[in-house]
């Protein structure tokens, strides 16, 4: 997956792109319903710690498989919403 494969989603994906420490902000892409999933974490650091729940929660409000442990799921996401890997 391309970070820039939706044109919606472009920017936040641009941002997320630029985002280092965990104490920034990161910005949701909207979903497949063209909104912003509830709960998205706010920082990069929330978004490292999320529950597996929370990280299935957001995979489907994408339309994105869920399968794999937590650190899976968690990587789909960030490539996804093309955040910086943890550090």
């Amino acid at each position: 997956m391309e970070c820039g494969d939706s044109q919606q989603r472009l920017y936040a994906r641009l941002h997320n792109a630029t985002v280092t420490v965990n104490k920034l902000p990161i910005q949701a892409p909207i979903a497949a319903n063209g909104k912003i999933p509830p709960n998205f974490p706010s920082t990069k650091g929330e978004f490292e710690h999320l529950t597996k729940e929370r990280y299935e929660a957001l995979l489907k409000a994408y339309n994105l498989p869920i399968k794999g442990d937590t650190s899976a799921k968690r990587e789909a996401l960030r490539e996804f919403i093309c955040l910086t890997p943890a550090v």
